[in-house]
């Protein structure tokens, strides 16, 4: 696992990297190099996990020195295509994957792709032809960023390596807009105009001083037939957990306690029985911990387990740590938790295995069994909401399981009769168009509008529900978090689930066949039942959350004042400031059950303020 950097134009002679590269050191602390080759400078910043030795140091040139490539990823079969090249006469010097992915794009080029199995970013130039080649990996594990103007193409791994090389950053309104709404902001957006990000499956050939995009791998493309399916998950996950065991390094696994982590542990210790997993738990909430249920699961499988209990005052220090990494808004709070389990698990291990995917794949996530609902039995909406005004009297919260389960109700039945595309985004979002009408400036409310429709479903379906949220909130959201608080603390994750013959195999069924009504993740309970104990298949699913509620009424409740009063945010321009205020009033009142998700996002917010100073609003 590794950072990129480079530049390709007039300037790439000229210009430094090493901003850039420090801005990378906690991707990859090993190595850092660049190199110039014809008109394209890269730079890389490398994590050592297979080949440890000097001998697979990025950048790496061919022998002839007309073909370089940098690379963050890993590509799991690269000794098969390693056999295959020796087979075409290609002699290899390293044991790596990365010279084996050099060789394959020399002999392949863009078709040789479909042939990887693996996440990856890279950048692969020929000085020859002055052909640059960027590609991301199928369903978006790996990021990369993007920059073109004046003839000159930059690009990295994250927006703080590029930032150094831009002349121009300006706050795009639309990625307010939509940060505001999901707490992330989607590719292809940034918090800048100037920079995009390049789409899963996709690559950019950029030649000639001109750009071209295109996809090389969509999942709706790549859904297998029904003839054709002979595999079982069982299978298909099994040899997807085996083929991320390779690593010349410590590898062990996350193990939460719930259904997705634990089935990973438990076929990895089929192949590895010696597997280390790790868990945290919250030992000033109660609520927020499952560390109990991981401690049961490992027992069953018999791995080698560590719980890190962690308190409020190590989970609070955590939570600067994740607001100084982060290099554009993200206010997924569940991140804070995270990056204490990867700083934990980086202790012992370089590579952890994790359970992420399989919620967006098998229908796991609660707004799924809303769906369902809207879809298979919209009747019974009209009882429920002859109670909703009793609603309004029960408690709002997540930080209980009655005030949790009052504020789905009615979430639920504020746009359960809504179309399609418009549920889609109301269950998506975390704060409501309606509600950011009185927080957000007129310029800056719905400019994402147009930019959203391409993010909706097409159609009334399970199947489609599924399908968006693998390509919206997966990439964009879920697996941001996990590549940047793991690499915060220079620690590889690998998702098993997400192996792209997984992604496609779990799309070719029907929605009936992954999930259940009133449960989700049939599939996994009919096929790994055997595997676990029956409690963990029957618990109620929790999210991998953090106390915000409580912390903003006690040891945050100053900062976050500070942040809505300071004046930054009424600098901005994008806000109106009398619902500062009144959030600020709301605070003293301690009336913010309903806002604790706006509020940590608005901290977010302020805090990418702070370490952006100059910006303008086109």
């Amino acid at each position: 696992m590794c950072g990129i950097v480079g530049i390709h134009g007039s300037r790439a002679e000229s210009a430094d990297l090493s901003a850039s590269l420090r801005a990378l050191s906690l991707r990859g602390p090993d190595m850092q190099a660049s190199l110039l080759s014809g008109k394209a400078l890269l730079g890389h910043s490398r994590l050592s996990i297979i080949d440890t030795s000097s001998a697979s140091d990025q950048p790496m040139q061919d022998p002839s020195g007309r073909y370089s490539l940098i690379f963050n990823g890993e590509i799991y079969n690269y000794r098969t295509l390693a056999a295959q090249l020796e087979e075409a006469g290609v002699s290899l010097r390293t044991h790596g994957d990365t010279e084996v992915l050099l060789h394959w794009l020399i002999l392949y080029g863009i078709k040789g792709l479909q042939d990887l199995n693996g996440f990856f970013a890279f950048a692969f130039y020929d000085k020859e032809d002055d052909a640059l080649l960027l590609a991301r990996d199928r369903i978006g594990i790996k990021p990369l960023y993007y920059a073109v103007a004046d003839h000159e193409l930059i690009f990295g791994s994250e927006l703080k390596a590029i930032l150094p090389l831009l002349p121009e950053k300006t706050i795009n309104p639309v990625s307010v807009d939509l940060f505001f709404q999901l707490n992330y902001i989607p590719a292809p957006q940034t918090i800048h105009q100037e920079v995009k990000q390049l789409l899963p499956g996709h690559l950019l050939e950029y030649r000639n001083g001109k750009t071209s995009i295109s996809a090389y791998f969509k999942i709706s493309d790549a859904i297998r037939k029904p003839s054709k399916q002979k595999e079982n998950l069982h299978d298909l996950l099994a040899s997807s957990v085996k083929r991320r065991l390779v690593a010349d390094v410590p590898l062990g696994s996350f193990l939460s306690g719930g259904v997705d982590s634990s089935i990973i542990a438990a076929l990895a210790i089929q192949e590895k029985k010696d597997l280390k997993t790790f868990s945290i738990g919250f030992a000033d909430q109660a609520y927020f911990d499952e560390s109990p249920y991981a401690e049961k699961v490992a027992h069953h499988i018999s791995s080698d387990h560590q719980t890190f209990h962690i308190h409020e005052e190590e989970l609070l220090h955590s939570l600067d740590d994740v607001l100084a990494y982060i290099d554009e808004p993200f206010a997924d709070s569940s991140a804070i938790a995270v990056y204490a389990l990867s700083r934990f698990a980086r202790k012992h291990v370089t590579v952890a295995l994790s359970g992420d995917g399989a919620d967006e794949l098998f229908g796991g996530y609660t707004k799924h069994q809303a769906h369902l609902r809207a879809i298979e039995a919209p009747w019974t909406d009209s009882i429920l909401n002859a109670f909703r005004p009793l609603l309004s009297l029960m408690p709002s919260s997540r930080s209980s399981a009655l005030g949790n389960k009052m504020r789905q109700v009615d979430r639920y039945l504020r746009v359960a009769s809504a179309d399609p595309g418009e549920r889609f985004w109301a269950w998506s979002s975390w704060t409501s168009e309606e509600r950011l009408r009185s927080l957000l400036k007129e310029e800056i409310l719905g400019s994402s509008r147009e930019a959203r429709a391409s993010y909706l479903p097409t159609n009334q379906s399970m199947e489609e529900v599924l399908l968006r949220d693998t390509e919206l909130v997966l990439p964009n959201d879920m697996l941001v978090k996990v590549d940047r608080m793991s690499m915060a603390n220079s620690l590889e994750v690998r998702v098993p689930f997400l192996d792209h013959e997984v992604v496609s195999y779990a799309h070719s069924l029907n929605a009936d066949q992954r999930m259940s009504k009133g449960k989700g993740k049939k599939i996994l309970r009919e096929q790994f039942s055997h595997l676990l104990p029956a409690e963990i298949f029957e618990r109620k699913k929790k999210g991998f959350e953090v106390p915000l509620e409580s912390w903003f009424l006690g040891p945050l409740h100053s900062r976050l004042n500070s942040v809505l009063s300071d004046g930054l945010l009424a600098e901005s321009g994008f806000f109106h400031t009398q619902e500062l205020s009144h959030l600020s009033r709301k605070l003293s009142q301690k009336n913010i059950a309903e806002e604790v998700h706006l509020l940590w996002a608005l901290m977010v917010f302020h805090s990418f303020l702070r370490k952006t100073l100059s910006f303008r609003i086109n």
